[in-house]
């Protein structure tokens, strides 16, 4: 650690340096200092006490057999230096295995140690972890298991709880909040948490830790893992998720081997990453960088000092005259969909918010996507390895951090910063309109299943073919001019409608009047009347208390009971994310099971041999398509690419 060398002359941030005989102390290094707890020599044992103690490896290896031999299994948790695999600065510190009643902390660098894991870990029948990807994938960069055997033993306890009731557990999976809720005045990770953050504090370290974070600001590089304070930071995490692995309600064996499955097949990603065109990066970056700097004087031209100041924006525009919409609190809104409509207004106020939203355009391009694309190929292995949550939302959706990849801008070039490995492609196919055969299955409605199967029978002769129900109520509301805005209006009027909004709230959202709102939702009424008593049917039962959907795979979608109008959205969306899974699941069949593959909503795109491509998009669309209670679910390819294509 720098904050413990004395180095004559040595001046960088965070080490002790000597001018003459006078020791110097920067005022960083200080409080780390002042953070140093004394040391307790690894392997060490903590139990529910949380007192840790010094053993031998010979002992700690009999501690962890003893914790097997109480309850079949090992909990497992790992320690990092804080950045993402393949960062220069990356590095597992400490493993620590055992069960509710003791761990044991095991230093990951020392190779007589890792021998000890590795053996433990494949000698336990059944492992569980809270988050497991985050586990596993260390352990595989570091020789210390076998992933695909470590998978299939695995018992998460986020899935558990992401499957259980939220009134049992809580709506928060993160450990510390689940093991409070679950466990009590016994839960060991809140006060122990609450210690670390403490700790970094006092050392002046940061819990945050980017691919740009220097070394000397991480606490997680620059911490020591055997201060008492980390033992019981570490070891309170696998006591924690041990007693949870006990104390979840019990999830039927089927849903939750499906679950661990999936979860599998998308950490494969985590593991494996795929790689970044830095040339690509770094020339969009460039393009966007000065077009931020072009939009910034713009705004500034218009009596602004700071582009990125929402109240300096709002005032601007409240002088000039625009009428801003009002936040829950009573300040002038200027979020995007207040401000977008403003964009063609004479005179000052449009441009001060096209200068506005063409800078923030360009800034959260630059930050959220090509700056840390950028870090990743100038600090790391050129690879991007995000986490993808399976059970990510409410629904069951997935969802995609570190970096969020669900959210790349569909136009623009930002997703070909992503590509494929030399002599590979990517392919990808996505759904057809899932959500309304969902709910044309769910609902039984024969009139919208008709709808759907003409379009799809007069696309397959003309894929222009304007037929689709949107198409359809379209010409019904605007006549037979009607155009593909009002197309794209009655589309999103549709899927308003679908999910509980009212008139006003539908004609707010497009921007339409009211009546045209209304004209929109009664046309969808009367086309679909079958969809919409089930609408209102499947409403009424929340309301009642009935909270619980299950999904067609067993899966059990709760409710939001205070919120009627969602139970729609939550029954289509929960039901879609099982007929994603399942297509996962046949393509684990496919020759290309094993391939790196991302879900990003209703589209799976996988890397594949380039080779294998033309067989692998044609695999790929079959595992997606099936028959939902009568009604066809179909998928759509895209050509395959060596970077990721902009969407059509």
């Amino acid at each position: 650690m720098s904050v413990t060398s004395t180095v004559s002359g040595q001046t960088n941030e965070g080490a002790l340096f000597a001018v003459g005989d006078v020791p110097v102390v920067p005022p960083r290094a200080r409080r780390a200092l002042a953070a140093m707890e004394g040391s307790i020599p690894l392997p060490a044992l903590v139990g529910r006490d949380l007192t840790p103690r010094a053993v031998s490896l010979r002992a700690a290896s009999r501690e962890v057999r003893a914790a097997l031999a109480r309850c079949g299994a090992l909990t497992v948790d790992v320690e990092t230096t804080g950045y993402p695999v393949g960062h220069r600065d990356y590095q597992l510190r400490t493993v620590q295995l055992g069960d509710a009643q003791a761990a044991v902390v095991f230093d990951a660098t020392n190779p007589d140690h890792a021998g000890v894991i590795r053996d433990l870990l494949a000698g336990a029948p059944r492992l569980y972890a809270h988050s497991a990807t985050a586990d596993l994938v260390p352990l595989a960069h570091a020789g210390l298991l076998d992933t695909d055997s470590a998978w299939e033993r695995m018992g998460d306890t986020v899935i558990c709880a992401k499957l259980s009731d939220p009134a049992s557990t809580g709506s928060d999976p993160g450990l510390k909040k689940l093991a409070a809720a679950v466990l009590g005045t016994q839960a060991l990770t809140p006060p122990a948490e609450a210690a670390r953050i403490q700790l970094f504090a006092r050392g002046g370290w940061l819990t945050a830790t980017e691919a740009t974070t220097p070394v000397s600001r991480s606490g997680w590089a620059q911490v020591d893992p055997t201060w008492p304070t980390m033992l019981r930071y570490a070891a309170s995490d696998v006591l924690d998720t041990a007693a949870l692995a006990e104390r979840l309600p019990q999830v039927p064996p089927m849903v939750l081997d499906r679950e661990h499955a999936m979860q599998h097949l998308c950490a494969r990603i985590t593991h494996l990453g795929l790689p970044l065109d830095g040339t690509h990066i770094a020339s969009l970056l460039g393009t966007h960088t000065e077009a931020r700097r072009g939009a910034a004087e713009r705004v500034r031209a218009q009596g602004i000092t700071n582009p990125g100041s929402d109240p300096q924006v709002a005032a601007a525009l409240l002088a000039a005259g625009a009428d801003l919409p009002r936040t829950k609190t009573g300040a002038p809104s200027v979020a995007v969909g207040a401000l977008s409509p403003l964009r063609t207004t004479p005179g000052p106020v449009g441009a001060i918010v096209s200068a506005v939203l063409d800078y923030r355009h360009h800034d959260t391009l630059i930050t959220t996507f090509l700056e840390p694309y950028q870090a990743l190929v100038n600090y790391g292995d050129g690879r991007v390895r995000p986490t993808v949550y399976t059970l990510g939302t409410d629904t069951g959706r997935m969802s995609c951090v570190r970096p969020n990849l669900q959210q790349q801008p569909r136009t623009g070039g930002i997703r070909a910063c992503i590509t494929a490995d030399p002599d590979h492609l990517l392919v990808s196919a996505d759904f057809s309109g899932i959500e309304l055969r969902v709910a044309a299955a769910l609902s039984g409605d024969a009139a919208l299943a008709r709808i759907i199967a003409e379009d799809d029978a007069a696309k397959s002769l003309d894929p222009a073919a304007k037929t689709d129900i949107h198409w359809r109520i379209a010409h019904e509301v605007y006549g037979p001019e009607a155009t593909k805005l009002d197309r794209s209006n009655c589309k999103r009027g549709v899927f308003g409608r679908l999910y509980g909004a009212g008139i006003p709230g539908i004609a707010r959202t497009l921007r339409i009047r009211e009546s045209e709102a209304a004209a929109v939702a009664e046309t969808l009424d009367a086309m679909t009347p079958g969809l919409a008593t089930w609408s209102k049917q499947l409403r009424k039962a929340l309301e009642a208390g009935r909270t619980r959907f299950t999904t067609y795979s067993g899966r059990v979608v709760y409710l939001p009971q205070h919120s009627p109008h969602k139970a729609v959205n939550y029954a289509v969306q929960g039901t879609a994310r099982e007929l994603l899974a399942d297509a996962l699941l046949r393509w684990r069949d496919t020759p290309w099971g094993k391939a790196v593959l991302l879900p990003v909503h209703d589209e799976i795109i996988v890397m594949v041999p380039e080779t294998d491509a033309a067989a692998a998009t044609s695999a790929l669309v079959d595992c997606m398509r099936t028959d939902f209670l009568g009604v066809p679910i179909i998928a759509e390819a895209d050509e395959p690419t060596h970077a990721w294509a902009d969407a059509a």
